[in-house]
């Protein structure tokens, strides 16, 4: 399984997008140790897709449970593949609303300057 520990209930996965060179790649992370936010669901590539959501599945094989996705910004390299994973994982989309504004899909809950998502875990 790609993706990579960069501290207790932060997991990393770098996935390849149609970002600005000389960059290749955008990462995407799972926060939380017992429920999971997934932010920046990145890629547009079929073949990212498969090894993106084959992480996520790992990750919920290991117990925990994936409550959102969170864009953070509207760029596509950031949000390439926010439908594809929405409808893949059934879960909701989180965005501030101004992202929300910008993105042709639907945004399940807007978030709000400072405010703060408690996770279990």
């Amino acid at each position: 399984m790609r993706g990579e520990t960069i501290r207790e209930g932060v997991l990393g996965f770098a996935a390849e997008t149609p970002t600005l060179p000389p960059a290749t790649h955008t990462n995407s992370y799972a926060l939380g140790t017992r429920e999971v936010v997934l932010v920046e669901p990145a890629t547009p590539y079929e073949e990212e897709r498969r090894a993106w959501v084959e992480w996520v599945r790992a990750l919920q094989a290991s117990g925990r449970e994936v409550v959102a996705i969170f864009a953070t910004h509207h760029h596509p390299d950031h949000v390439g593949g926010a439908e594809f994973f929405l409808n893949e994982l059934g879960v909701p989309l989180w965005a501030h609303e101004q992202t929300a504004a910008r993105l042709s899909v639907r945004v399940d809950r807007a978030l709000e300057e400072g405010e703060v998502v408690v996770l279990d875990g």
